[in-house]
Order: structure tokens, then sequence, then C-alpha cells
């Protein structure tokens, strides 16, 4: 397992190389008014839930991207029915925050992030 300091390092410098393609899938998101709860998965494995945007590289620190929702995540159990409500009241603005779902290699240690658009 990885010590925080470095894994929250690896998912600052994965999403500064994917942002350029956040912001262009989070336009047709919001164009095709897909959802006003997107989720941005960053995975160091496969992953089968939403669309796979970009595959893992060196310059990702080994994270894949995918795009999914939050109505997705409710659907199949990841976000427990019982918490839904409170997911989506704590979900910040997509104008400002991405809801990132990071899947390090220790799947335990998976979890959600609102990371700022802009630094």
């Amino acid at each position: 397992m990885s010590e925080p300091v470095n894994y929250l390092s690896q998912v600052q410098d994965a999403f500064s190389y994917f942002l350029p393609i956040i912001e262009e899938s989070l336009g047709l998101v919001i164009k095709k008014d897909i959802s006003k709860y997107p989720i941005y998965v960053f995975s160091s494995r496969t992953f089968s839930i939403g669309t796979l945007l970009s595959e893992s590289s060196e310059d990702s620190h080994g994270f894949s991207l995918y795009v999914t929702t939050t109505e997705e995540f409710i659907r199949i159990g990841v976000i427990p029915i019982e918490k839904a409500k409170s997911f989506v009241a704590s979900y910040k603005p997509i104008a400002t925050h991405c809801c990132l779902f990071v899947v390090p290699e220790d799947v335990e240690e998976s979890r959600f992030i609102f990371y700022p658009r802009s630094s």
C-alpha cells in the first residue's frame, strides 16, 4: 500500500494529465444533459463501469480514466441507495470541481475526491 502523500501526489499528477480529456467530456455531458452528477474514475486496474476515455500510461501514473454518472453508481450499488441523497447533496458544483472515484491497486483504498478543476 502506498503512503497517502504519494497516493495524492499521483492523483494530482494524473489529474493534470487528464484535464483536457475531462474538460472535453464534461462539455459533452453537460451539452447532452447526460447527468448533473458525472463521476470520473481514475483506476489502476480494468474497470467495467462507465466509458473508457484514456488508457493507463506512464504519463497518467498508471491510471486509466473512465467517465460514468452518480446515477449509474447508485443503480449498481457502488453508492448505496440509502446514501444516495446525502451523496448528491454533498456533490460540489461541476463548474468548479470534478468528482473523482480513485481506484488504486488496493481496491479497499478506493475513494471519492471532489477535486478542484483549476488550482
